[in-house]
């Protein structure tokens, strides 16, 4: 193999932006932004549980933490605030 053999070629960022990234699945900033995204999305009707899954964030943790607590938080928010946040997602 030569140099440009063993060089990974840009890909896109994992979170839809269309940015290119090398040996990373997502741009600097761009993971978080994904969670919470996808936090979001589960949060108004569940259509992301396969992306999760396919990161393989279902087992984690902070993924899992931050959930729960965006769902508490939506929670204790008024009706007409949480109507609105469910269709933003």
């Amino acid at each position: 193999m030569n140099k440009s053999q063993k060089k990974s070629s840009p890909q896109l960022c994992g979170c839809g932006c269309g940015k290119k990234v090398k040996g990373a699945l997502f741009a600097r900033g761009h993971k978080n932004r994904h969670k919470s995204d996808l936090i979001k999305a589960l949060c108004a009707g569940g259509y992301a549980t396969a992306r999760v899954e396919e990161l393989g964030w279902n087992d984690d943790s902070t993924f899992n933490q931050h959930l729960k607590e965006y769902r508490e938080g939506l929670a204790k928010k008024p009706l007409k605030v949480r109507l609105l946040s469910q269709q933003a997602a």
